[in-house]
């Protein structure tokens, strides 16, 4: 069986949890932004591969996203201005005894620990792309009613940037290109940040209070559960978790489990930890298992 992974940023997950309800005002969650507001949103993942219980691959991402918020457009959705301030990838292959990478804090790190040219062409051809993204803007709209996203312009810093990569033979460079649009677009930062706001209850909620959200992913579709753990002045404590769901044509299994913190007043994402684990059922034959750790932070920058 082929394991793909990539990086898919965001979180999900499904719900089993008591709590005892107490009289307090409920809260009705809904997005807020004020014009003017920045923010830094912060995002960071590692996905562990292992077969037959041998580590295979782990990937790392982790970067920062300065959130200017311009105002409404036309139609009433929020504007908000993001560019990349931070990067730091990492993709450790076992099988190919290879490490390639970027980090935007010490951009010649991977080119210079590099195990062999054809490796340190690549570290090379990575920051090239990376240096030149560093501090691109592209645009997020959101329907502050419902949460809805759209993304516009990743697309064009992603092909302004790979312009950037001087790489001669022709078969490389479109391979090399397609990789990284593939990974660098506008419905895969759309898809991320999708996932990444699909907590809102659409209702009010308070103390033991829980709602559910459908995740699709490539083996399965969770049953995400969300229940109010704790509800202070300013914020919102969530536990977030699902059953694992089987996967017959991969024979594996899928579930998900995590915590969250919710700016009571605005709605808004302060804090989330959550980890997906994929494994192959009991008698399959390849017994592989793949796990992925996020966390994500949203901060207010001060005027």
């Amino acid at each position: 069986m082929n394991i793909k992974t990539g990086f898919l940023l965001f979180l999900g997950l499904s719900l089993t949890y008591t709590a005892f309800s107490q009289t307090q005002a409920k809260k009705n969650l809904k997005l807020t932004f004020t014009p003017g507001e920045e923010f830094d949103y912060k995002s960071s993942m590692i996905i562990d591969v292992t077969q037959a219980k041998q580590p295979m691959i782990r990937q790392e991402l982790a970067y920062t996203l300065l959130w200017k918020v311009i105002g409404k457009d036309a139609t009433g959705k929020t504007m908000i201005r993001a560019a990349y301030t931070s990067l730091r990838q990492k993709k450790e292959d076992r099988s190919k005894q290879e490490t390639t990478g970027y980090d935007s804090d010490m951009p010649d790190q991977f080119i210079k620990t590099s195990n062999g040219e054809k490796e340190q062409f690549l570290n090379l051809h990575y920051r090239q792309f990376n240096d030149a993204l560093i501090g691109q803007a592209f645009t997020i709209y959101f329907d502050e009613s419902n949460a809805g996203i759209k993304v516009t312009g990743v697309d064009t810093i992603t092909d302004n940037a790979l312009d950037k990569v001087q790489i001669d033979d022709a078969e490389y460079k479109e391979g090399f290109r397609q990789g990284v649009k593939s990974m660098s677009n506008n419905e895969e930062i759309q898809k991320q940040l999708e996932a990444a706001f699909d907590y809102l209850p659409g209702k009010p909620v308070g103390i033991g209070d829980g709602w559910t959200k459908n995740k699709p992913l490539e083996m399965a579709t969770l049953k995400l559960g969300y229940v109010v753990k704790s509800i202070q002045p300013d914020s919102m404590a969530v536990l977030l978790i699902s059953s694992p769901v089987i996967n017959n044509d991969y024979q594996m299994s899928v579930g998900m489990q995590g915590n969250l913190t919710i700016d009571a007043k605005t709605g808004l994402l302060i804090h989330s930890a959550t980890r997906q684990e994929s494994k192959s059922v009991p008698g399959s034959q390849e017994q592989v298992s793949m796990i992925t750790t996020e966390k994500f932070e949203l901060i207010r920058r001060k005027k």
